[in-house]
Formats: structure tokens, sequence, C-alpha cells
């Protein structure tokens, strides 16, 4: 749907009611997709950005690849949602990731 700029917040909405309390069943690069299609299509529901913030606070370090960290950076930014501590969990983790980082 994000991808083809399908806006139906309906859709999106029931999506959102069943996956919040689900997050922790996703791998790291379903939540950093599931992320980035929401805020794609500028639709931010505040329970699942909530969840996936507090999912982010407590994910073992190393979890996430670089481009699901940039992905998820992307994704919050973009959705205008600023948990200062997903920032900071992401930039630590970024930075001691550095080295191995590819650019596109």
């Amino acid at each position: 749907c994000a991808t083809m700029r399908i806006r139906d917040r309906i859709l999106f909405g029931a999506i959102a009611s069943i996956i919040s309390p689900r997050l922790d069943t996703l791998k790291s690069f379903e939540l950093s997709n599931l992320l980035w299609a929401y805020a794609k299509v500028s639709l931010v529901p505040p329970e699942l950005f909530d969840a996936a913030g507090e999912q982010l606070a407590i994910r073992s370090k190393k979890e996430f690849k670089g481009q699901c960290l940039s992905t998820i950076a992307w994704s919050f930014t973009t959705a205008e949602r600023r948990d200062l501590r997903v920032f900071a969990t992401l930039a630590e983790e970024i930075k001691a990731a550095a080295a191995n980082l590819k650019t596109q």
C-alpha cells in the first residue's frame, strides 16, 4: 500500500490496532518496514509509534542492522514523532556501527 501510496485510513488503522500490542513478535526488518510504510503515507497512529518506541527501548544491542536503524530514524522523523529515547538509542547504536555501514 505505501509503495503505491494508497492511503486507506481504515485499513492502516486496523493493522495498527492489531499489530501494536504484538510488535515484540516482529523481526527487526519487519518493524522498520512497518514504520516506514506508515510514515511514507503520512498516517501516524500514536499507539503504533508509542509501542514501537517501547519495543526499541528494550531491544538487544546489535539486534538491528544499520539499514533498519536508519529506516526507523527516517520513519520517526518523517512521522514527526519526537521520541528522544528512540533517537538517543538509535544514535548510540549507529555511532557504534558506523565503520560497518554502507552508503547507498
